[in-house]
């Protein structure tokens, strides 16, 4: 069956605490969560302050892009589905060191079509998801300017793309990472994100 595509750009914030480095270590306390999955995401950063942003006009605000993985604890979100509680759907994304990104930031001149990128997640060397930015569901000016009606952007804010298909909740049977995995994401033409998940 197909998936349900949303009327509209599904939104969530991630606390500043969930951030980690390009190259270090994410945490997983098991006692908590057994669920922990990955996303690959093409990361937008914003380099000019702005409100009600035209979609025409969106990508002028943008600085660069980087790589983010968008950790999420699976079973946290079965809470919410049982509950309808919209904070536990969220707090399975709020652990400590969840969204590592990097390693770099690519300036926009370098990115002349943010569409025509490939995104590939390997876990353990395994490929596991295998993507290209055309197909993404809601595009990158789309997006600035419709979150831009509520929030005003600001130079360092980070904007997330949403992930493709691959991640580890929705195979069969699921997978999920554990300490002494590692965990790598490809965004063609903008790096390498590589993180070890540890025990924390």
């Amino acid at each position: 069956r197909e998936p349900k595509i949303p009327s509209a750009p599904v939104l969530f914030t991630k606390a500043p605490t969930t951030v980690n480095g390009p190259f270090d270590a994410v945490p997983v306390d098991r006692t908590v969560t057994t669920q922990v999955d990955w996303e690959a995401e093409l990361g937008v950063i914003i380099g000019i302050t702005g409100k009600n942003i035209t979609r025409a006009n969106a990508l002028s605000h943008v600085f660069g892009y980087t790589v983010i993985n968008d950790v999420s604890a699976r079973d946290w979100v079965e809470h919410f589905r049982r509950t309808g509680n919209p904070d536990l759907n969220r707090a399975g994304k709020q652990f400590p060191g969840f969204t590592p990104l990097g390693p770099c930031i690519v300036t926009r001149d370098e990115i002349p079509d943010p569409h025509a990128l490939t995104l590939k997640t390997s876990l353990n060397g395994k490929l596991m998801q295998d993507a290209h930015t055309s197909n993404l569901i809601y595009r990158i000016p789309e997006l600035i300017s419709y979150f831009s009606q509520w929030y005003c952007f600001e130079p360092g804010d980070i904007l997330t793309t949403g992930s493709p298909s691959g991640v580890g909740f929705g195979r069969k049977p699921p997978v999920f990472m554990k300490p002494g995995d590692l965990v790598e994401i490809e965004v063609s033409g903008v790096g390498t994100l590589s993180n070890p998940i540890v025990a924390g």
